[in-house]
């Protein structure tokens, strides 16, 4: 951190400079951006490479043709780019503070476990770790069963996998990897629903596997081709199953093929129009039409002073949510939610530029929101990359420290 609690990697710049660079000096900041692009890549890897060392080193990383694009966020919103924020970063932030509308299009109560959040994975502690095998928060029992389930899947027998599986997620149930494996075996035994489910809510917050990965997880590389022309198949037959388009536009990407994954992806839309998953897939994975890429017009938005907004502030959210939110004058917040039984808290540090709040959680990321002050005791929070139908929160001060 430097100066008055600013995340190290958020640069001092204002909406107006940022829209100015963005006109004036396209290419220079598309090649900054791609460099952005580049470094979350990177970043996603050390974080797999860092979390899933007891995984048996079968994990190989995601799938490159989720980074061969633009992110169709920085269009929108050249301030994110100096982030480096992708609309996947912005999507686990927002579920990670509870903000979001996160809605699965395939899931059904009948499924087993319930994918109507997405699968978020939780920060996994080594400072605790003092010399024991695994870090706080990883379970030996979870992984014993993965490795069993992986071993079953291996030799043909996905009811067996899937009821390992199950088991390892009930101890570890914020596993993406875990999670991302439970499709992949609804798929092979051809519960093309269900493993469209799962990996609906894990895409929400992260790219998938790659091709290596995948295909280490198979005896012989026939066995998925057969698998996978049961699904061409199912698509053949069911024109309009949304998760059938869906599911396969997620395997084609996997194994390399991004131009036929967005053909799948945008069927998918179509049948789903409100699915924003998809569609952020899509604008991802479309070639950029030149118009997309043209900045903002008009005034910038009017400034919010980082003094004015010291205090404390709630909201009412959807249904019974509820937000609180705390900002310190030495550049700490404190943000709660609670959404019926579901109750969390996340500390970290904040800073402003322009109308732009940066809210960097101790657990990493940055979440990044527009500010619109309604007076001095209310205040329009609106997260940047939370959903193009997303109302926003609207805050009323409490108490002003």
């Amino acid at each position: 951190m430097t100066g008055e609690g600013r995340p190290d990697q958020l640069p001092a710049r204002d909406w107006g400079q940022v829209r100015e660079d963005w006109q004036g000096r396209r290419d220079e900041i598309r090649q900054d951006w791609q460099n952005h692009r580049d470094q979350a890549r990177e970043d996603w890897q050390n974080w797999f490479d860092d979390h899933y060392p007891w995984y048996g080193g079968w994990y190989w990383g995601h799938a490159g043709g989720y980074w061969g694009n633009w992110d169709y966020l920085w269009d929108n919103y050249p301030v994110a780019a100096a982030v480096g924020l992708t609309w996947w970063g912005a999507n686990a932030l927002a579920s990670t503070f509870g903000y979001g509308d996160y809605c699965n299009p395939y899931y059904e109560e009948s499924q087993g476990f319930s994918y109507t959040e997405p699968v978020v994975s939780m920060p996994v502690d080594y400072g605790d770790q003092q010399g024991a095998a695994l870090p706080s928060g990883v379970s030996q029992e979870a992984i014993d069963k993965f490795d069993q389930a992986r071993q079953a899947f291996y030799e043909g027998d996905y009811e067996k996998a899937l009821k390992l599986t199950d088991a390892a997620i009930a101890i570890m149930p914020h596993d993406a990897v875990l999670h991302e494996f439970r499709s992949l075996v609804l798929f092979a035994s051809k519960r093309f629903t269900q493993a469209a489910a799962a990996i609906h809510a894990v895409l929400a917050v992260g790219p998938g596997w790659d091709a290596k990965t995948l295909s280490s997880l198979y005896p012989d590389i026939e066995v998925y081709t057969t698998h996978l022309r049961a699904l061409e198949a199912s698509r053949d037959k069911n024109p309009k199953a949304g998760d059938i388009h869906f599911l396969l536009g997620y395997h084609y990407l996997t194994c390399g093929y991004p131009t036929e994954a967005l053909a799948e992806f945008r069927e998918a839309s179509k049948l789903q129009p409100k699915d924003e998953v998809t569609a952020s897939l899509v604008a991802t994975l479309s070639p950029r039409d030149g118009k997309s890429a043209e900045a903002k017009t008009g005034p910038a938005p009017k400034q919010v002073p980082q003094a004015d907004i010291v205090g404390a502030w709630t909201a009412a959210g959807k249904g019974s949510s509820k937000y609180s939110m705390k900002l310190d004058k030495d550049g700490k917040f404190t943000w709660a939610f609670s959404r019926g039984t579901k109750k969390e808290e996340i500390k970290g540090v904040f800073t402003v530029e322009g109308n732009v709040l940066a809210m960097e959680p101790d657990s990493g990321g940055v979440l990044l929101a527009e500010l619109t002050q309604k007076g001095p005791e209310s205040l329009h929070f609106q997260m940047i990359g939370g959903g193009t139908n997303n109302p926003g929160l609207d805050f009323q001060r409490g108490e002003k420290n």
